[in-house]
């Protein structure tokens, strides 16, 4: 019977982190345009550039600039809520993955160069790890 009850435990105990796990999908963002931008430099350095734009007066855009000013007036309000990154900018960061997997153009990662998050848009710049082979400069050539 005590075996029984703990593997009942058990059983349930890796559902709940199963479902938790599982559950790793972002909130809507809702209307956006975006633009991922690539670049070969002549030593064969592979650079991008990611940008999301929210439109203006976005509910989103208000709701984090409402979030900021409430943390910025609470004088109990720790670092690290404050530092916490917005729905914008978890979104530009899962479109970047996105992005690379899809155009294989980071087959190794890549450094990340900067990163900016404002309240309607955010950009990230970004080195690949590798270089470009003869491959990359046709398949992703400079725009003039």
């Amino acid at each position: 019977m005590k075996t029984l009850i703990n593997l009942s435990l058990s059983l349930c105990t890796l559902a709940a982190i199963t479902g938790c796990a599982s559950n790793t999908e972002l909130a809507p963002l809702g209307p956006v345009t975006d633009e991922f931008t690539t670049q070969i430099l002549t030593d064969g350095t592979k650079m991008f550039t990611y940008r999301i734009d929210m439109k203006r007066g976005h509910p989103n855009a208000i709701a984090a600039d409402n979030r900021q000013w409430a943390q910025m007036n609470n004088s109990h309000s720790n670092s690290r809520r404050a530092s916490e990154p917005s729905l914008l900018e978890l979104h530009m960061v899962e479109n970047v993955k996105l992005r690379l997997q899809q155009t294989g153009y980071c087959a190794d990662n890549y450094y990340e160069l900067s990163r900016m998050v404002m309240r309607e848009h955010a950009e990230l710049r970004g080195e690949c790890h590798e270089g470009a082979n003869a491959e990359d400069k046709l398949k992703f050539p400079n725009k003039k």
